[in-house]
């Protein structure tokens, strides 16, 4: 089974890219779909008050928290997932609170989404999508309990699913990444925001093979595209 994993995710890359929320929808698409270069997986933050399907490249599928019965747009709808779906075949996908705070924006949800590889042997994978409070430095304790949330919710998949990425917006400067028992990551060779900080980046249960920062987006974040196996 190892071996087949192994053969099913050896091509598998993944980008995260903020779409700035004040972005017109043509520079949103464009900063989606650059994101999609190169990738079979992007997660994107700030979308809440879009629909994200409209954005999505052709021949690709989505999932984003406004779209299921019952939940609010503004407070669980700032992530949303996108894939290839000559890759990947989603299972299902839902929203999960990591942090509550009185603050504007303290309240945070991950967006978790369940896909199957296409190719035979089909493998899971779960993809987990954060956008953290900002101001970390200040709200350290808010920041360490939305992390303890995410490290019990990474347990639960990875005995449930098996491969595991989780990622994103972390606001939070690379050298204070929050640790993920088990999980590789790897530091991006340049900052992905203009001042120069790190906070865009991913974990998981596999290697992560190569980063690559992508320039020329219409954002205040520049996507992270990473290889894993």
């Amino acid at each position: 089974m190892r071996a087949s994993v192994a053969l099913a995710l050896a091509a598998f890359t993944i980008t995260t890219q903020n779409v700035r929320v004040t972005l017109p929808p043509r520079e949103a698409t464009h900063d989606i779909r650059q994101a999609a270069r190169h990738s079979s997986v992007v997660m994107t933050q700030e979308m809440k008050h879009r629909q994200a399907w409209r954005f999505r490249p052709a021949g690709w599928g989505s999932s984003h928290a406004p779209s299921m019965p019952g939940v609010r747009r503004i407070d669980r709808g700032d992530c949303a997932t996108y894939w290839d779906r000559s890759r990947w075949h989603k299972l299902r996908a839902y929203a999960v609170p990591i942090t509550y705070a009185p603050f504007k924006h303290g309240h945070r949800w991950a967006l978790v989404t369940i896909l199957r590889s296409v190719p035979r042997p089909a493998v899971r994978l779960a993809v987990v999508n954060v956008h953290m409070v900002t101001r970390t430095l200040d709200r350290r304790a808010v920041f360490a309990r939305g992390v303890s949330r995410l490290r019990a919710l990474v347990a639960v998949l990875r005995a449930e699913i098996g491969p595991v990425v989780v990622g994103g917006d972390w606001n939070r400067r690379y050298l204070l990444r929050a640790r993920f028992r088990g999980l590789d990551s790897q530091r991006p060779p340049r900052g992905t925001i203009p001042n120069g900080g790190r906070i865009d980046y991913v974990f998981t249960t596999g290697r992560v093979a190569g980063v690559r920062v992508i320039g020329r987006t219409y954002s205040d974040h520049n996507g992270v595209r990473f290889r894993l196996r």
